[in-house]
């Protein structure tokens, strides 16, 4: 999906809207880990779409460190893990 806001245009991989507003941006990542990058990602789209929620699934073998789910935490981000892989 691309979004244009401004003059910048966006390719989160799902937003859901309510009442005519961006309300939650949701990215999927397919990854061995987690990194700081895919959290900044989230945060961009949310500011460029004012959207409340942020989201992101992964797989459920992605690594994700501790000091990343805190950032993730901090910053009003989820992380879901998906039954995706899952043994």
């Amino acid at each position: 999906m691309e979004i244009k806001v401004g003059r910048s245009l966006i390719r989160p991989d799902f937003v859901l809207v309510k009442r005519g507003k961006y309300y939650a941006v949701i990215d999927a990542k397919d990854k061995a880990s987690l990194e700081p990058k895919d959290i900044d990602q989230i945060l961009f789209y949310g500011s460029k779409t004012k959207a409340r929620i942020g989201i992101i699934y992964i797989a459920n073998d992605t690594k994700v460190p501790q000091t990343l789910r805190d950032y993730a935490d901090s910053k009003g981000i989820t992380i879901r893990k998906s039954v995706w892989r899952k043994a």
